[in-house]
């Protein structure tokens, strides 16, 4: 949000190379949601003009709250691996995770799980987007 030629530098290479904006994901952490309300709100539309989609990346960790699924519209809830370390240690915490899914679908979110590691969390029911290193689920 600080680099106010950044939307012009992202048109420009769009136009450049004869690319659709659908292609794209802009992702946005926490901390910027709140840093400048009205550039935020300028680059989301321009955006949303343009028809990248906004993910709001390492949700869970830091101060993130309900709030911001309600107030920014952003497409895509990218889960922060810290939470999905949490996940496999017991049924309750599962089923927290699972309802936090539940509840970004039902705001017409899409949900990115980051840091898919083993085979237990790769089957994680609800998700379409999973995000992990490279290597065997064995």
């Amino acid at each position: 949000m600080s680099d106010e030629t950044f939307p012009e530098f992202m048109a420009q290479t769009l136009a450049k190379y004869a690319m659709s904006g659908t292609h794209f994901v802009a992702e946005m952490t926490e901390s910027c949601m709140d840093a400048e309300v009205e550039k935020l709100r300028r680059f989301v539309r321009f955006c949303k003009d343009r028809g990248i989609r906004i993910a709001l990346d390492d949700f869970g960790s830091g101060y993130s709250s309900f709030r911001m699924l309600l107030q920014y519209p952003t497409d895509i809830i990218k889960i922060d691996r810290s939470i999905l370390k949490e996940m496999t240690k017991s049924d309750e915490k599962m089923n927290f995770i699972s309802s936090i899914v539940y509840a970004c679908h039902r705001f017409g979110k899409s949900v990115c799980m980051e840091g898919v590691e083993t085979a237990v969390i790769g089957t994680f029911p609800c998700c379409a987007v999973l995000s992990g290193r490279r290597r065997p689920f064995c």
